[in-house]
């Protein structure tokens, strides 16, 4: 562990979710904090209490692996309506700006996108006690509202959203961005007077020494679910409204006479009850639908596919970054793009050879490409081989909080 004893590297992490949540987010905020810590920064988190899973109240005051961590009040109302989701947030929003308005300053604050609320509380932090902030855009809003149908485009809504983001990166030190293509939607909301140069990418990552390829052999949690002769489909993570995941559960119909074929659902979201249905009306004996799993089972759960499923929904190409694309190229995954074609996914995959893109809604296309794939171990392997490559050439961990590192650094000057 390298320790840097630079005084004055304070810095609070902003953020809705983070440990023990089992959410990709949660979990990529947990290892940026522990290696900014480690690497000699004093690191505070203020987060909510844990929502996904209904998990027990945690500690309101906890050291994890020597980050501080400060909880708030969460309601809990479920996740599976928006407006649920937006109370949450508001509550813990709300008093969060309470509890730091009348703390000491950080040398620097990180505060993200996972919720419209958290941006204002950097920013009135900014106003009222001179807080600097950087603000890490993981999801591009309220673009992605509208896409999704939640709010009108030129709506009330819609125009404070907006008023207030410009605020937000106008005030920022910097703003961070998941890819290129979301840098260059976000260079173009910056606010008259802003440079280009404020935008920066840091791509998302995975812990690749725990994600690493593992043979069928090695792996117990495949093992248990009789797939280890098996080509394994997989998706895991977020079964959200705006995911195509029908079209995978048609394919899977559709190569239900192929033995040699399995398909791995692992997670929840507003579409599990859906995709439980289906699978029922289906009679998919092919498929095995599970919950999310702690993060201790990750290694194997996320391991356990040789094909790994990634979809976003038309229209939000270049305003949101899956994060599963890294932890399916740690893991050594084929991946199976279902998007539109201007997407970070698919230039990562096309330019590696570690994939292929399917229009959603075609099913027929996807399974001729699972079943090419079984019928081709060679092309597989190949495949394969080269997501790992692609993983460890540009997406690990090490890389990404280095970057983070010299940002942070920056903007506290």
């Amino acid at each position: 562990m390298s320790q840097d004893h630079t005084p004055h590297r304070n810095i609070a992490l902003l953020t809705q979710y983070f440990h023990p949540e089992v959410a990709a987010t949660a979990q990529l905020h947990t290892d940026l904090a522990i290696g900014l810590q480690d690497k000699g920064w004093n690191v505070k988190v203020f987060t909510g209490q844990p929502a996904y899973q209904q998990k027990d109240r945690q500690p309101t005051y906890e050291i994890h692996n020597g980050v501080k961590i400060r909880r708030f009040y969460n309601p809990g109302i479920s996740r599976r309506k928006i407006i649920g989701r937006l109370f949450n947030a508001a509550i813990v929003a709300l008093l969060m700006t309470l509890h730091l308005v009348t703390r000491k300053r950080p040398d620097i604050a990180l505060v993200d996108s996972t919720t419209p609320f958290l941006p204002l509380v950097a920013y009135i932090l900014k106003i009222l006690r001179g807080w600097k902030y950087v603000f890490l855009v993981e999801d591009v809003y309220p673009e992605i509202a509208i896409n999704l149908g939640y709010i009108h485009d030129n709506g009330f809504l819609s125009i404070t959203w907006g008023f207030f983001n410009k605020l937000v990166y106008k005030n920022a030190e910097r703003v961070i961005a998941l890819g290129p293509r979301m840098r260059e939607l976000l260079i173009r909301k910056l606010p008259e007077g802003e440079t280009e140069d404020k935008v920066a990418v840091i791509h998302n990552w995975c812990d690749g020494e725990s994600i690493l390829p593992r043979s069928n052999n090695d792996n117990w949690f495949r093992q248990n679910l009789d797939l280890t002769d098996k080509t394994v489909v997989l998706y895991s993570g977020n079964m959200g409204a705006s995911h195509d995941l029908e079209s995978v559960l048609k394919s899977a119909s559709k190569l239900l006479h192929v033995k040699g074929i399995g398909f791995v659902f692992i997670g929840d979201g507003a579409k599990r009850a859906r995709i439980e249905s289906m699978a029922k009306e289906l009679r998919l004996t092919n498929f095995f639908l599970l919950p999310y799993q702690e993060r201790s089972i990750l290694p194997y759960s996320i391991t356990c596919g040789d094909i790994s499923i990634i979809t976003l929904e038309p229209g939000m190409e270049g305003l949101s970054v899956p994060s599963k694309l890294y932890s399916s190229l740690a893991a050594g995954q084929v991946v199976i793009a279902i998007m539109g074609e201007k997407s970070e996914v698919v230039d990562v995959i096309q330019e590696y050879r570690c994939g292929i893109r399917v229009p959603p809604g075609d099913e027929n296309q996807l399974t001729h490409i699972i079943q090419d794939l079984h019928n081709d171990p060679v092309k597989l392997q190949d495949m394969k081989r080269n997501a790992r490559d692609c993983f460890e050439k540009y997406f690990t961990m090490s890389k990404a909080i280095q970057s983070y590192e010299k940002i942070l650094s920056n903007a506290m000057k």
